[in-house]
């Protein structure tokens, strides 16, 4: 019976129910986001079963996104929290025609909006948003994960000096917590490209990072399981067992701490 009532809302009460229905999926994909980490196996079943009312919230936010840009933030997260479960499920083809989807769609809008703000013509070079970090990192992570180490490696190393030389955020905490993630990142690159002695490097610098913030930030002390993850990754890659091990142990124990059973 949807489609046959559907038909016969008004136009208002349409938008009412959609703007419900999308901010809804919105609240879902952000708590099985957090999920994730201590009950992944519940959190997974959920969302694959929700991958389509997702995508469709995601589209209906997409739209509402056009009459309003103030939403793009927003709209870039939700894709970005639907994509790290389209990862987990091996679909890559499906996230990356999504992020595609989703890149296009910001560019006309933020441009459209800026015209809107500054005359005909955008500024030659805007400070880098929340979302645009998010939309750069998810391209960065599908080349990784291609096996384009060195085209990501560039594509961290550009987004790691726009967010230290100007972005625009709210919230410093958030915006040195991205540095630090990006940090992590250009390090796997590195790693993958045989290089693990810079991998450390850079591994160490986002584990600084993470460690600063673990009082405020409260995905900090997970990303420290990672950053001392990678470094004995690095240090197992060139014989060093007895430093992997320590950096292992390290990451367990907070694991341990923050019951992150992944």
């Amino acid at each position: 019976l949807g489609p046959y009532l559907a038909d016969k809302l008004k136009d208002e009460r349409r938008a009412e129910l959609e703007k419900a229905y999308w901010n809804g999926y919105y609240q879902v994909a952000g708590a099985l986001y957090q999920l994730d980490t201590q009950t992944p196996h519940q959190a997974r079943a959920i969302a694959v079963r929700e991958l389509p009312n997702l995508h469709r919230a995601l589209d209906l936010a997409l739209a509402a996104a056009q009459a309003n840009s103030a939403l793009l933030e927003q709209v870039v997260t939700f894709a970005d929290r639907i994509a790290k479960f389209l990862d987990h499920f091996g679909r890559w083809r499906e996230r990356d025609a999504m992020m595609a989807e989703v890149g296009e769609r910001f560019a006309v809008i933020s441009n459209r909006s800026r015209r809107g703000e500054a005359g005909d013509t955008p500024p030659a070079s805007p400070k880098l948003t929340k979302a645009e970090y998010l939309l750069h990192s998810r391209q960065g992570e599908a080349l990784w994960q291609q096996g384009r180490a060195t085209q990501a490696e560039v594509l961290f190393r550009q987004l790691l000096a726009r967010l230290q030389t100007g972005a625009d955020y709210d919230d410093q905490a958030e915006l040195e917590y991205d540095i630090a993630v990006t940090q992590m990142r250009l390090g796997r690159c590195l790693a993958d490209q045989g290089r693990p002695s810079q991998a450390i490097e850079w591994s160490k610098k986002s584990l600084a990072g993470f460690d600063a913030l673990r009082q405020s930030f409260v995905e900090a002390k997970t990303m420290l399981t990672r950053a001392y993850e990678d470094i004995g990754n690095a240090h197992a890659a060139v014989g060093q067992i007895e430093e992997a091990e320590s950096a292992y142990g390290q990451g367990l124990q907070i694991a341990e701490e923050i019951e992150d059973y992944r």
